[in-house]
């Protein structure tokens, strides 16, 4: 005959019932503790959140403050540039004609390179001269050398001239109301 199970005195346990009631309450803490950190985590993402808004709203402000201080800056300083891109103008005008000046009081056979006519006669009269005397042939690659690099010297200039005025066809423009 099988022995009935001993009743046991309140307040003692089996052991398998301690390890069920401690699991219990140790998956009660893990659970309580997860639910805490995952509050944290959420508190520390919320407050992430608002710096990067608290950030970039401080930033959208500098950068309108920037863009309205640079715009007054430039409404500003605009005539004063308009003035100077004038004057440059101006004086490089004024070098060029003491080129040209100086070139027409040379008392050599260098024609105006601007004047493509000129041009067309100096390399004529060139291809027909025989002279072969060695002075005169020097003299004459020297003095294509010196045409060549006006020419050159010309380009430049053209070439700044058309982003002079580009540029100060542009500041018109940005002025000007549409």
């Amino acid at each position: 005959p099988a022995k009935p199970a001993a009743a046991k005195p309140p307040g003692k346990q089996s052991k398998a019932a301690k390890k069920a009631e401690e699991l219990a309450r140790k998956q009660e803490e893990d659970r309580l503790a997860a639910l805490i950190e995952e509050e944290r985590l959420q508190r520390e993402q919320i407050e992430r959140e608002e710096e990067l808004k608290r950030l970039a709203e401080e930033k959208r402000l500098w950068l309108e403050q920037e863009g309205r201080r640079l715009a007054d800056e430039k409404l500003e300083l605009e005539p004063s540039f308009s003035n100077r891109a004038k004057l440059a103008i101006l004086e490089q005008n004024k070098l060029q004609e003491a080129d040209e000046w100086e070139s027409f009081m040379q008392t050599n056979r260098h024609p105006d390179i601007r004047q493509e006519s000129e041009i067309a006669t100096y390399l004529t009269l060139w291809a027909e001269d025989t002279e072969m005397d060695l002075h005169k042939v020097l003299s004459d690659v020297q003095q294509s050398i010196d045409i060549v690099y006006s020419m050159e010297t010309l380009v430049a200039e053209n070439l700044a001239n058309k982003d002079a005025v580009a540029d100060l066809r542009a500041t018109k423009d940005e002025r000007s109301p549409p």
